[in-house]
Parts: structure tokens; sequence; C-alpha cells
């Protein structure tokens, strides 16, 4: 894995500059920069060295193609939706994670969760699937995108294509189904009285 080093801009504080040099006499008189270590030598320092933090920059973004699938587009709340993806290709051993909407949830199935995404690690031509639970408010949300690491998931990369948009609407659905029960049990009830309304005018015609 490739490496890169903060380069800062090498100087004296301007406090603690002598006054009367010139360029005859500079404040640095050298510095040298290799693999993140700087060798110096200054008015105020002597001779010393310093080594820099070093920063990951990891290589070549992974080649890497996948399919991802899910229960639909529009959810209630508390409802589930299953995310199937699959790896088809890639060029290199690699993890895989999915980023999870705001207010959704992992509850079950494969990957590890980190409340913000959902990582896996398998091979190409496998599939992995995940349960995510919806939250409680309604709007429009997205999975995705899809990333992978090829450096054990220090640095990421997002594939292309592999967002997708769900909406999530009003009530659970065990709450519209019981709307939907109570809706009708007052239907048949108006529909009775309607009835027993028409059978008393008919008899009464008959008396």
């Amino acid at each position: 894995m490739r490496q890169g080093y903060s380069r800062p801009t090498y100087g004296t504080p301007t406090e603690s500059r002598i006054e009367g040099l010139n360029y005859i006499t500079p404040f640095v008189w050298g510095t040298s920069e290799s693999n993140g270590i700087t060798f110096a030598s200054d008015i105020n320092q002597g001779v010393h060295a310093v080594i820099q933090d070093d920063i990951p920059v990891g290589g070549a973004a992974p080649v890497a193609g996948v399919t991802r699938s899910d229960d639909g587009d529009v959810f209630t709340a508390g409802q589930t939706n299953r995310v199937a993806i699959s790896l088809d290709f890639t060029d290199r051993d690699v993890l895989v994670r999915d980023r999870l909407p705001e207010g959704w949830e992992k509850i079950g199935g494969d990957g590890t969760s980190d409340g913000d995404h959902v990582t896996f690690d398998f091979s190409a031509g496998e599939s992995v699937a995940y349960f995510a639970q919806a939250p409680d408010e309604s709007g429009s949300s997205t999975f995705g995108p899809v990333e992978v690491s090829a450096d054990d998931g220090k640095t990421w990369h997002a594939l292309t294509d592999t967002t997708d948009t769900v909406v999530v609407a009003g009530q659970s659905t065990d709450l519209a189904a019981a709307g939907l029960g109570v809706g009708t049990v007052g239907a048949l009830s108006h529909e009775r009285d309607r009835i027993e309304e028409r059978f008393s005018a008919l008899t009464s015609r008959d008396d």
C-alpha cells in the first residue's frame, strides 16, 4: 500500500529570529525530506530530524461490479426491507459495504452494522442479504451507494449506479389492516340498517 506524508513549509518563528541576518547567514541552512522524515538545520535548533505523520492514501481504486435488489419502493412504518447484494466481479479481494438511510435499522441477515453502514466480507460470485426496518417517520430515503475497500476498510470507493430510493408512507401495515377491518364492519352495519328500514317500510305498506 502506498503512503503519503505531510510536507510543511519549513521555517523559524519570526519572534525568535536574530536581528541583522541576511541571505549570507540564513535562518534555515538546509532541509531534506525522505520517507516522511525531515532532516534540517537552522539557527534555532541546529541539526535535527522531524518525523511526519503518515497519511494513508491507498492504491488504485478496486475494479468491481455489484448487483442490488430489494423488496420494493414503498414501505409503511416498521415494515422490513430485504436488501440483497451480489458481487459480480472484482480484480482483488475487497470488503463491501452498503449505506443505510437515516432512520432505518439493520435487524437481521448477513454483515455487521455500525448504524450507518452494513459491511460484508465475501468473494466474487457470491451474494449476501440483510433486513432493514423502516422508521416511523414518512418520507423518501436512499440505500447506498455500495462501496468497496481493498485495504481492510481504511479507504472506501463508491460504485456508480448502486443506490436505491424508497419511500416510507403512513402507518404500519398492521394498523392499516386494522383500519380497513373497522371500516368494513362499519359499512356492513350501515347496509344492515338500510335493509331493516326497507323491510319495515314494506311490512307497514302491506298492513
